[in-house]
């Protein structure tokens, strides 16, 4: 009977070991470090694209801000994309003369196009191949709030597009380029 006791206290003794092996920790930490790796490579293109969607808002109000500007002062206000990044918004004196008033840059993109893009969201206008489809990259809108002529203007970080489309009523609309189409927001 002795030798009983001895036998199932010396078996119950290894098993009742306490703590982790190194390699179980190991295997812990790796498996957190591919969870959490897979999870920052979401979130970084889910906020590349909410960037581009804000730039892209943001521009859409300097289009409403500009429109407003010429109803409310009776006169000519235009915003001219200047270079890949940067527009200006502008008034035409009575004299036909352009001044600038401030001039903005994008910050998380830029005005062109990607593949698979051919022409504007609402179909406004079929070369957009600098982003851009106003003539002389200008948008020049008249005191009574309807532009010279319609287009839009698309901001990418590839592979996403944003673009802030301007119709010949004066309307102003903000898509947005997902799995190979345009998405009205």
């Amino acid at each position: 009977m002795n030798v009983l006791l001895y036998i199932s206290s010396t078996k119950s003794n290894k098993n009742d070991r306490k703590g982790f092996t190194i390699i179980e920790l190991l295997i812990v930490l790796f498996l957190i470090v591919v969870v959490g790796g897979i999870g920052y490579l979401s979130l970084g293109k889910q906020l590349a694209r909410e960037k581009l969607l804000s730039e892209g808002f943001a521009l859409a109000n300097d289009f409403n801000n500009v429109k407003n500007s010429a109803m409310l002062q009776g006169i000519r206000y235009a915003l001219k994309v200047t270079s890949s990044n940067t527009y200006e918004i502008a008034f035409y004196d009575s004299l036909g003369v352009r001044k600038v008033l401030r001039t903005s840059k994008l910050s998380n993109g830029r005005f062109g196009v990607i593949s698979g893009i051919s022409s504007c969201p609402d179909g406004s206008a079929a070369d957009v191949s600098d982003g851009v489809s106003f003539p002389d990259n200008e948008i020049v809108f008249l005191p009574i709030g309807v532009p010279l002529s319609s287009g839009c203007a698309i901001i990418t970080r590839n592979p996403y597009a944003v673009a802030v489309s301007v119709n010949p009523s004066g309307q102003i609309e903000t898509f947005v380029y997902i799995k190979g189409s345009w998405v009205k927001k």
